[in-house]
């Protein structure tokens, strides 16, 4: 529809008003790259023709200035459709990006539910402790062993479930794994909610980020 324009609207004995005329067809070329660069079939649809009909009419003129003007419709249409095109590419790469990592991420999800499962249904008791105390995770072997609900873990630091005689020993270990140190074999008593004393034989590492050790994961089993 625009590109009858140039027929209906084309001011033959003005060329200050052909030049306006091409420039608000023109502006109208570029503002839709950005409105309509993501899908090239409807960018061409309605940009094809609003060019193909003023630069064929500049050069129908056959002289000069129009030959000029024409040229220069040609370099600025390139100019445009190449524009559109990277911004097709960049657009396109977007969205692709967008569902991988959709994907990604529902996969990760999907595993962390799996290895949840696996260590919550594990015999042994497991634990993560911060470089703090605090617990991070215990799985239910743990809970059930030593009795705790999640309210009270909340409030609880690993030395708080750690038998009196056993506290120095254990604070060495603790300052050891936040160091890097990986602690195998590891022997200590857990003092359950009850009051009860349980004796755990077990291995603790440690979780990097950033080169340094943030915290601590142990297996221990009740013997």
């Amino acid at each position: 529809v625009w590109g009858l324009s140039v027929i209906i609207l084309y001011p033959a004995q003005s060329f200050v008003h052909q030049v306006f005329l091409a420039f608000v067809l023109g502006g109208m070329v570029a503002g839709s790259v950005a409105g309509y660069s993501s899908r090239m079939r409807a960018f061409l649809s309605f940009n094809l023709p609003i060019l193909i009909p003023v630069i064929f009419r500049f050069f129908v003129e056959f002289d000069t200035i129009h030959t000029a003007m024409g040229i220069m419709m040609v370099i600025f249409a390139v100019v445009m459709l190449t524009s559109a095109h990277y911004m097709n590419a960049f657009a396109i790469s977007t969205i692709k990006l967008k569902i991988e990592k959709d994907r990604i991420g529902k996969e990760l999800k999907e595993k962390s539910k799996l290895y949840l499962d696996l260590f919550d249904n594990a015999s042994d008791m497991i634990q993560s402790v911060d470089k703090d105390g605090s617990f991070i995770y215990v799985n239910r072997a743990w809970k059930e062993n030593l009795g705790y609900n999640d309210a009270d873990i909340a409030g609880l630091r690993i030395f708080d479930i750690i038998s009196p005689e056993h506290r120095e020993y254990y604070a060495d270990l603790f300052k050891n794994v936040m160091a890097g140190k990986k602690q195998d074999e590891v022997e200590t008593v857990f003092i359950a909610k009850n009051g009860e004393r349980i004796i755990v034989e077990g291995n603790i590492d440690f979780r990097i980020e950033d080169d340094a050790a943030i915290s601590t994961r142990a297996i221990f089993r009740n013997i």
